[in-house]
């Protein structure tokens, strides 16, 4: 998915809105980058982290995590592997 200019993918604004519905559909078209940054370095967990607490956030932060999204934190400390 392109990023617009802020570096937003449709994950990381569909999570930013707590769209639940959106989240599932989009992660089951399998988004290929699930830990895209941001333009602010930050992935769509980490939007999903800092939401107030309810059902639908804690579901989003859930099938992200399920479908490999980490922390940008975790995400820059991964070393490279060399093939």
């Amino acid at each position: 998915m392109l990023p617009d200019k802020f570096g937003s993918t449709a994950l990381h604004i569909a999570t930013r809105k707590n769209r639940v519905e959106i989240v599932n559909e989009l992660l089951m078209l399998g988004d290929p980058n699930v830990n895209a940054l941001t333009r602010d370095h930050k992935t769509s967990l980490d939007i999903a982290e800092g939401l107030p607490l309810s059902e639908e956030s804690s579901h989003i932060r859930e099938c992200l995590t399920r479908n490999g999204a980490v922390r940008a934190n975790v995400h820059t400390q991964r070393p490279y592997l060399i093939c």
